[in-house]
């Protein structure tokens, strides 16, 4: 939980990709970026691993909304979820906006 009344939820993947930007980041030293990856795992954010149904709907929303796979992968967890997905990806906002509600980043007020 966020705010203790906003629950985040997302694949798996958006850590790694998070994590990867902090490990090649060198004005970090090795502990901030310890921390760092601490940090981000400990804001309670719901992640779903992958699995076969997850990625074929992931599969099929990429190709049907002609998108990349990681982001597919975000409108797989809304939809699943019954979710709001939170995006600034304007082009994103765009092709799931008739398979989730969407909420542009500019929108959002905490």
């Amino acid at each position: 939980m966020v705010r203790g009344d906003l629950e985040l939820a997302a694949s798996s993947h958006p850590i790694y990709e998070v994590d990867n930007s902090i490990c090649k980041n060198p004005q970090l030293t090795a502990d901030d970026a310890r921390e760092s990856v601490a940090s981000i795992l400990q804001l309670g954010i719901c992640l779903l691993p992958p699995n076969i149904s997850r990625a074929t709907r992931t599969m099929q929303i990429a190709r049907m909304k002609r998108t990349t796979f990681y982001d597919a992968a975000y409108l797989q967890v809304a939809e699943e979820l019954k979710a709001t997905l939170l995006t600034a990806d304007e082009a994103q906002a765009r092709a799931c906006k008739d398979i989730v509600k969407v909420l542009r980043l500019p929108e959002f007020t905490a």
